[in-house]
């Protein structure tokens, strides 16, 4: 299975945006999302589409291949 980089951490930070406002944006829960931008968890396709879509970014912007 490939290793997946998440750069939401990068993302919110260059941006100005916290999680609260993300969890707004997507309606996904606050811990769930925490869980994705620390690299616990690989979002699911139709959450990682909300969180690029809440973004105005693709997924792959988001998430890459280590």
């Amino acid at each position: 299975m490939a290793k997946i980089r998440c750069h939401l951490a990068e993302i919110l930070a260059r941006r100005n945006t916290t999680l609260r406002e993300l969890e707004d944006k997507t309606k996904l829960n606050y811990s769930h999302l925490s869980d994705i931008k620390r690299e616990r968890k690989i979002p699911n396709l139709d959450t990682a589409f909300k969180i690029a879509e809440a973004l105005g970014l693709s997924v792959d912007d988001i998430w890459t291949k280590k």
